[in-house]
């Protein structure tokens, strides 16, 4: 990925996110849901890692940057995702489990979704920015 261009390897990690993404959200979450605790947490976090990987593949793809971008974004998107984290476990500490009160947890759940996609985004046009440099030289 040393150029600017859309190679094989970032259109193959394009479709990787996509098929991680999908297979996460609308194959295994559904069919197991709030009933899988502990076990389930390596299926869930390889789902946040492929969405994160999709919008990062977005990000080289469609962006268009300046020299070099701003990581304001990234920076929300790790805020969003590290205080959504935490607040879920607050809330399930104190006893609102999702199970209990599953609307608490849609914004929480929305906030740590925007938050990784922001996070990828960023890097993404981070990446695509830093190669063009590197062209230059």
């Amino acid at each position: 990925m040393a150029t600017d261009r859309p190679d094989t390897v970032l259109w193959l990690l394009l479709g990787i996110g996509v098929v991680g993404t999908l297979f996460t959200h609308v194959r295994y979450l559904p069919r197991y849901g709030f009933d899988v605790t502990l076990e389930g947490a390596p299926i869930v976090v390889s789902g946040w890692l492929s969405f994160t990987l999709l919008f990062y593949a977005l990000g080289r793809v469609l962006s268009d940057p300046p020299e070099l971008p701003s990581m304001r974004g990234g920076d929300i998107g790790v805020a969003l995702v590290v205080l959504s984290l935490l607040l879920a476990g607050a809330l399930s500490n104190y006893g609102f489990v999702p199970r209990a009160v599953p609307w608490l947890y849609v914004g929480l759940a929305i906030a740590l979704y925007v938050g990784l996609a922001l996070v990828g985004w960023s890097f993404g046009q981070r990446t695509r920015a830093v190669n063009r440099l590197v062209e230059e030289l």
